[in-house]
């Protein structure tokens, strides 16, 4: 009963004050955030809801040409609310993709914290004693050879019991493993 006749007594400018505090509030914590995130890296400045759009919708290339020449090598930009990282130089690029025996792990994301596997296990672990001691865990319990000639042994007794059944059921259809490639391919 009270908070309807608060809501009453609100007249048009009292909600486009609403509106604007609203608006003021969250271009404050977007400046506040991005001003104070962690390893920042030179780059234009963005804008609320809309990052750094505003800057390459016409010409992609001279934008990434002029970022180069003002912000130098490596650049940040911000596009649909994350960070993107811009690399203009080969080299960076050739040691993003040399070959390693670390395994890709995936950033962190709030799904992922939700549903509760970030931080757990091999994949979504970034604490490095704890993945590490996940991944010897991993090493000796599923690439042993005995458990992967036990794992090869059951799929086959599994095929060829599935082959058995189909031939029961009437359906005739030769399965032979040599046609592998012709049955999945694309």
């Amino acid at each position: 009963m009270i908070i309807q006749k608060i809501v009453e007594s609100f007249g048009i400018t009292d909600y486009f004050l609403i509106f604007v505090l609203i608006l003021v509030t969250y271009i404050f914590t977007f400046y506040h955030n991005y001003f104070t995130r962690p390893n920042p890296l030179p780059g234009p400045l963005p804008l609320p809801f809309i990052g750094n759009l505003h800057n390459y919708v016409f010409d992609i290339r001279r934008f990434y040409k002029q970022c180069q020449q003002k912000y130098g090598d490596i650049c940040e930009i911000m596009f649909n609310g994350s960070r993107c990282v811009i690399i203009s130089r080969s080299e960076y690029v050739e040691k993003f993709f040399y070959p390693t025996t670390f395994f890709k792990r995936f950033p962190y994301t709030q799904g992922f914290d939700e549903l509760g596997f970030y931080g757990l296990g091999v994949a979504f672990n970034e604490d490095y004693k704890s993945w590490n001691y996940h991944r010897q865990f991993f090493n000796q319990a599923l690439l042993a050879s005995r458990f992967m000639d036990t794992t090869i042994n059951s799929a086959n007794k599994l095929y060829d019991e599935l082959s058995g059944y189909w031939q029961l059921l009437g359906k005739q259809n030769n399965l032979n493993n040599n046609d592998k490639n012709k049955r999945f391919g694309l």
